[in-house]
Protein backbone atom coordinates (compact mmCIF):
# COMPACT_ATOMS: atom_id res chain seq x y z
CA UNK A 1 0.00 0.00 0.00
CA UNK A 2 0.96 3.53 -0.92
CA UNK A 3 0.99 6.00 1.48
CA UNK A 4 0.51 9.77 0.62
CA UNK A 5 1.19 13.18 2.34
CA UNK A 6 0.46 16.80 1.28
CA UNK A 7 2.81 18.47 -0.89
CA UNK A 8 3.70 22.21 0.90
CA UNK A 9 5.05 22.93 -2.18
CA UNK A 10 1.88 22.66 -4.70
CA UNK A 11 0.16 23.54 -1.33
CA UNK A 12 1.82 27.29 -1.56
CA UNK A 13 1.79 27.45 -4.85
CA UNK A 14 -1.68 26.41 -5.42
CA UNK A 15 -3.02 28.93 -3.07
CA UNK A 16 -1.16 31.65 -4.03
CA UNK A 17 -2.42 31.36 -7.45
CA UNK A 18 -6.14 31.55 -6.05
CA UNK A 19 -5.18 34.33 -4.22
CA UNK A 20 -5.92 33.40 -0.98
CA UNK A 21 -3.20 34.57 2.26
CA UNK A 22 -3.00 31.50 4.81
CA UNK A 23 -5.31 33.30 7.14
CA UNK A 24 -7.90 33.40 4.14
CA UNK A 25 -7.70 30.15 3.32
CA UNK A 26 -7.54 29.18 6.85
CA UNK A 27 -11.36 30.70 7.19
CA UNK A 28 -12.16 29.31 4.19
CA UNK A 29 -11.28 25.77 5.17
CA UNK A 30 -12.14 26.05 9.06
CA UNK A 31 -8.62 25.64 10.19
CA UNK A 32 -6.50 27.68 12.57
CA UNK A 33 -3.77 29.86 10.46
CA UNK A 34 -1.39 28.55 12.57
CA UNK A 35 -2.11 24.81 11.34
CA UNK A 36 -2.19 25.94 7.93
CA UNK A 37 1.15 27.56 8.40
CA UNK A 38 2.50 24.61 9.89
CA UNK A 39 1.49 22.12 7.37
CA UNK A 40 2.94 24.76 4.45
CA UNK A 41 6.80 24.22 6.58
CA UNK A 42 5.70 20.40 6.49
CA UNK A 43 5.57 19.96 10.27
CA UNK A 44 2.26 18.99 9.77
CA UNK A 45 -0.09 16.21 7.53
CA UNK A 46 -4.24 17.57 7.25
CA UNK A 47 -6.80 15.38 8.42
CA UNK A 48 -8.61 13.80 5.99
CA UNK A 49 -11.68 16.41 6.75
CA UNK A 50 -9.06 19.06 6.37
CA UNK A 51 -7.46 17.68 2.90
CA UNK A 52 -10.98 17.68 1.37
CA UNK A 53 -11.48 21.16 2.66
CA UNK A 54 -8.64 22.64 0.79
CA UNK A 55 -8.94 20.42 -2.47
CA UNK A 56 -12.41 21.93 -2.61
CA UNK A 57 -11.84 25.49 -1.46
CA UNK A 58 -8.29 25.71 -3.98
CA UNK A 59 -10.50 23.54 -6.66
CA UNK A 60 -7.85 21.05 -7.17
CA UNK A 61 -7.90 17.85 -8.64
CA UNK A 62 -7.74 14.80 -5.77
CA UNK A 63 -4.04 14.08 -6.78
CA UNK A 64 -3.02 17.89 -6.63
CA UNK A 65 -1.84 18.33 -3.25
CA UNK A 66 -0.32 14.84 -2.64
CA UNK A 67 3.49 13.47 -3.06
CA UNK A 68 3.72 9.78 -3.05
CA UNK A 69 5.64 8.25 0.10
CA UNK A 70 6.63 4.88 -2.25
CA UNK A 71 10.45 4.81 -2.63
CA UNK A 72 12.10 6.24 -5.65
CA UNK A 73 12.32 3.55 -8.22
CA UNK A 74 15.96 3.29 -9.03
CA UNK A 75 17.23 3.51 -12.69
CA UNK A 76 19.34 0.29 -13.68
Amino acid sequence: MIAHRIDRTALRRIRERKGYSVPELAEHVGASAQHLYRIEWGQRQPSPRLYRALTQVLEAAEGDLLISDAPPAHAS
